[in-house]
């Protein structure tokens, strides 16, 4: 099941990662390109330890049951937000 569910991630991981990729090529001009994607990993890097602490510390402090509760409500509402259109 944890095979499935991780090959599962990873799919729809590809499906968020290639749009972006190719929004941030077609709207950054050719010479801040490098910049941009440098800045983007730098940024991705330091979110995993944060995002780490902090659903370790959630964890500790309610249940993990919880915890899965809390970040998958969160995504949803981010989710929720990224697909309204603007103006709304």
């Amino acid at each position: 099941m944890a095979l499935t569910l991780s090959f599962a991630i990873g799919v729809l991981l590809t499906m968020v990662n290639v749009p972006i990729t190719v929004l941030v090529q077609t709207k950054v001009p050719g010479d801040m390109l490098a910049r941009v994607f440098s800045s983007l990993v730098a940024l991705l890097t330091i979110v995993v330890p944060v995002s780490s602490a902090l659903a370790g510390g959630l964890a500790t402090s309610i249940s993990i049951g919880g915890t899965f509760q809390v970040f998958g409500g969160l995504i949803v509402v981010s989710c929720a937000v990224g697909y309204c259109p603007s103006g709304t």
